[in-house]
């Protein structure tokens, strides 16, 4: 049923439920975790909120390591290098 003007009334609870929905999808958890995570009572949030953080982190890892490379590549661009020598350089890098 829906009250006045036709918005649904939600409790605390239904609340609640949707803040956690939406931090598991920030976290980027799939929709079989985050309904483990609210409905399972056994479900290790903490391991999964970990394992999670753990893929981040190498994945940021990554980044910064491509981030160098192209910071590297555009160096030796602005030093007059040849475009494919600082594409190679910053191929390496990346894979380093």
């Amino acid at each position: 049923m829906r009250a006045l003007q036709h918005f649904r009334p939600y409790s605390d609870n239904d609340l609640l439920s949707l803040q956690q929905i939406l931090i598991g999808r920030d976290l980027g958890l799939s929709l079989d975790a985050i309904r483990r995570w609210l409905d399972d009572p056994q479900f290790d949030r903490r391991a999964e909120v970990a394992a999670r953080r753990a893929r981040l982190a190498m994945r940021a890892e990554r980044a910064e390591s491509m981030l160098r490379a192209i910071d590297a590549a555009l160096a030796a661009i602005d030093e007059g290098v040849d475009e494919e020598d600082a594409t190679e350089e910053a191929a390496f890098l990346a894979n380093s």
